[in-house]
């Protein structure tokens, strides 16, 4: 990411400046590891059955599509649809859809014989096959265009995720595909996509400690936080209107959460959360006027919200007298009902809170699962999981339980799922600058 500086010559004081903070960053860490030790309060149930049969979903019937590139069109279609979770494939469906891709025009129809839909058609330009990034992100946008036309929700092809595996930021697309790493030096924590999903910010570990930095996904142009020169500071996120970000920062005192014009102009000022000490993992309603976050009080990290100008603090996960409990890693969904969070009882668990009513519900049960990050489509979540006995991101569907693998490098985490990446052009966009960015600075000319 940036270039280490050796300031004043000396290489045992660098040495000597990169023990302190690292030691803080791991007495941080410790610290909650040593919490998550203990028993939550309330007796976990397995996740219970899918909400869904698969046989109440609307049926389609996709045709071979016809083109030079048939068969990979028909193939990232069809595992699109599949992917969404809310169409299932019947041959026999009154409902057909035909795609075809020819002499750059890809095309889609969907027609319905019993007339319980109107017919629909639309025309994409394209470049390239399917093998081909900007081609891949063109169909994954008719994807969602064909589930919006038989559901009347958009799918969620047209997203990415971006997520922490060897100390750098990854990126992939939602089906798993085009994984490959933004960042390509430093040590990279906890990243979170800006609203517009053209850039995303996350922690930079470096000398100085940990600072801001963002990432323009269109420019491959890395700028850090001037308000964050030295000590810790984590888990940071825009506002959901992306003129500022907000951020745990501490280091020899408990961390606060702060906030900072995104813009790189002026300092940053704490937002007021009484009396708790330590707070971090902010997370925030899409209007804007909440935010969510963890703090240790009483005695273990539960969680709170409260109004960006830090007054009504609540806490929303219960504490059990005389039972300690352990809960973290909260992501509120796009549609401001539910937080997502991890939890402990005896293993990490991925659990959801309804906001409205504070109702809890499991939401795995196998191997170790953290990190939720909500889909645009606040219906589906991705998490690490160690299932399969090795930290991969999978893609849960909070609706039925269906599960599924999206990456396969060991020791990923820390995920953070876009927003709707919209009608081609973001994902496009990011699709063309990132793999540019990726290129420019495994060969060291970032």
């Amino acid at each position: 990411m940036t270039q280490i500086q050796n300031r004043d010559g000396s290489a045992v004081a660098q040495l000597r400046r990169v023990s302190i903070y690292l030691a803080l960053a791991v007495l941080f860490a410790l610290a909650l590891a040593a919490a998550a030790k203990v028993m939550q309060g309330q007796t976990p149930r397995k996740p219970g059955p899918a909400r869904v049969a698969a046989s109440t979903l609307p049926a389609v019937s996709l045709t071979e599509s016809a083109g030079p590139y048939a068969d990979s069109l028909k193939a990232i279609l069809s595992r699109d649809l599949d992917f969404s979770d809310r169409v299932r494939f019947a041959s026999a469906s009154p409902l057909v859809v035909n795609a075809r891709l020819d002499n750059g025009r890809l095309s889609v129809t969907m027609t319905d014989a019993s007339g319980a839909k109107a017919a629909k058609s639309k025309e994409y330009t394209i470049t390239g096959g399917p093998s081909d990034v900007a081609a891949r992100a063109t169909i994954h946008a008719l994807s969602d265009d064909v589930v919006e036309w038989v559901t009347g929700q958009r799918g969620i092809a047209e997203s990415r995720i971006v997520y922490v595996q060897g100390g750098k930021v990854r990126m992939v697309d939602s089906d798993g595909a085009n994984d490959h790493a933004v960042t390509s030096t430093g040590a990279a924590l906890s990243p979170s996509w800006h609203p517009s999903g053209r850039a995303i910010v996350f922690s930079d570990f470096g000398d100085t400690g940990t600072q801001i930095a963002q990432l323009d996904l269109q420019t491959g142009h890395v700028s850090l936080l001037k308000a964050t020169p030295r000590g810790l500071n984590i888990t940071p996120v825009f506002t959901p209107d992306g003129s500022n970000i907000v951020y745990a920062s501490g280091g020899e005192q408990p961390a606060d959460l702060v906030i900072a014009s995104a813009s790189n102009r002026g300092d940053a000022k704490k937002i007021g959360a009484g009396t708790l000490t330590e707070q971090s993992s902010p997370t925030f309603r899409p209007d804007g006027r909440r935010v969510a976050f963890i703090s240790p009080s009483p005695k273990t990290p539960q969680i709170y919200t409260m109004n960006v100008d830090g007054s009504d603090i609540q806490q929303l996960t219960p504490t059990v007298a005389g039972v300690r409990s352990y809960r973290t890693g909260p992501d509120w969904s796009p549609d401001g009902t539910k937080i997502a969070y991890e939890q402990q009882n005896g293993d990490f668990q991925v659990w959801m809170i309804n906001v409205a009513d504070k109702k809890m519900r499991r939401l795995t049960s196998v191997g170790e699962n953290e990190d939720p990050s909500w889909a645009p489509d606040s219906r589906h979540v991705v998490i690490t999981t160690t299932r399969n006995r090795t930290k991969y991101l999978w893609v849960l569907d909070t609706q039925t339980g269906k599960m599924r693998q999206l990456t396969h490098l060991d020791g990923a985490r820390l995920a953070a799922w876009s927003p709707f990446l919209g009608g081609g052009d973001t994902f496009l966009a990011t699709a063309i600058t990132v793999q540019q960015t990726s290129s420019n600075s495994e060969s060291g000319n970032r």
